[in-house]
């Protein structure tokens, strides 16, 4: 385990700001503006007008930007498992008043020690490395105020992308599986959607700027989720919970 551990920290900091660039390409930004929605849709179903943020696994500040732009945010904090992301975000960011500390924390083994508890909390894209994810699911549960709402990411083990061969080792789930985790942590799950049932191989190619190419792809998109629904054989699952 901490072979595996080391592995994926030194993956990310060698990884780095190069993070960004996954974003950059038409591919890039029809993913995103899908996924920073869904994050939207419910950071203002939050009705606190103060809101306090916890952002696990800050990367390149993808996710910060959102809530930097929102007025109802009030506070901003940020954790991640990398040391160049971190330092990369701090300097960033560092005019910005609403982000009062952004730091090095690796959630899979350590308790988050912010001395509050948090309106808004998103890890996108991050507890798919941890074997222990469930665990992590409900430290975030404590720390959450009441009706508090946590967004997440986790891999959909009924996908075809699971037989991708990926750079570093993913876990996985279904949907039933995170329904009764969600429900036995003290969750309410409001929904759980997937953007993308088409494999990440054609999302990362070299025709991934190919503005047609784009086009047909979110058109084959549509079709597959017309036909087999919002989730079956989704890529990546989103999920949004209150807690109750």
């Amino acid at each position: 385990m901490t072979d595996y551990l080391s592995n994926i920290k030194k993956y990310w900091d060698d990884y780095g700001t190069k993070y960004a660039d996954n974003w950059s390409s038409l591919c890039g930004k029809e993913i995103k503006k899908k996924e920073l929605n869904f994050i939207t849709k419910y950071l203002n179903n939050k009705g606190s007008k103060e809101k306090k943020i916890l952002d696990i696994g800050i990367g390149t500040g993808r996710i910060l930007d959102i809530f930097i732009s929102d007025k109802s945010v009030k506070e901003i904090w940020g954790i991640d498992y990398s040391q160049n992301m971190v330092d990369y975000c701090v300097k960033k960011y560092s005019k910005v008043k609403k982000i009062k500390k952004l730091y090095l924390c690796d959630i899979s083994k350590s308790e988050i020690t912010f001395k509050k508890k948090f309106d808004f909390v998103s890890a996108i894209r991050v507890l798919k490395y941890n074997k222990n994810w469930p665990e992590i699911i409900r430290k975030v549960y404590r720390l959450l105020n009441k009706n508090g709402i946590f967004v997440f990411t986790m891999p959909n083990h009924n996908s075809i992308n699971r037989f991708a061969k990926l750079n570093v080792h993913t876990y996985r789930t279904t949907i039933e599986n995170l329904k009764n985790l969600l429900d036995k942590t003290g969750f309410k799950t409001l929904e759980i959607i997937s953007f993308s049932k088409i494999p990440d191989a054609f999302y990362g190619n070299k025709l991934k700027n190919n503005k047609l190419y784009i086009w047909t792809l979110t058109r084959i998109e549509k079709l597959l989720e017309l036909i087999l629904g919002k989730t079956f054989l989704g890529r990546i699952l989103f999920i949004a919970c209150r807690k109750k």
